[in-house]
């Protein structure tokens, strides 16, 4: 394919706009849901991952790219709504393990309820293998899923 001068920063301007576009409708879904519940959006985020595997502090800093002293404030945060606990490591004694307590998991389903009411209001007129499509060349792009994420919540249709 021959490329005009110019059209790869075309493409990238096409592309960062999208991408824009994407974080912009996660944020309108997350925000309102999470306030709803008490919490920010990043809060909601820690629930629902360390749920999913990433239950280590030092996971959720790398997976979030947010500074240890602000998981360590959401965590307590999380602990004292009774949402997570945290738990010695089972394998490294320095280490503590992040727990979805009960009522943390009971919120997760609540709020993923209200998120899927929002969400397929938004992709109505997208087909299945459209948004399939989407996932797929977003974890291309990305890398792929985190690696201490399971499988199932990665690639459910797996």
């Amino acid at each position: 394919m021959t490329k005009t001068p110019g059209s790869d920063d075309v493409d990238m301007i096409e592309f960062l706009g999208a991408a824009m576009d994407v974080r912009r409708i996660i944020a309108h879904l997350l925000e309102p849901v999470a306030r709803n519940h008490g919490l920010s959006e990043r809060t909601l985020s820690i629930v629902v991952l360390a749920h999913a595997g990433l239950n280590r502090p030092s996971l959720l800093v790398d997976y979030l790219g947010v500074l240890p002293s602000t998981i360590s404030s959401d965590v307590d945060k999380l602990a004292g709504l009774g949402l997570l606990r945290r738990t010695p490591s089972a394998t490294d004694r320095r280490a503590t393990t992040l727990e979805v307590t009960p009522a943390g998991v009971a919120l997760q389903q609540r709020v993923l309820g209200d998120l899927r009411a929002h969400f397929d209001s938004k992709v109505a007129a997208v087909s299945t293998d459209e948004l399939r499509a989407c996932i797929t060349t977003l974890h291309k792009i990305s890398g792929g899923p985190h690696p201490d994420l399971p499988d199932e919540l990665c690639n459910p249709s797996a």
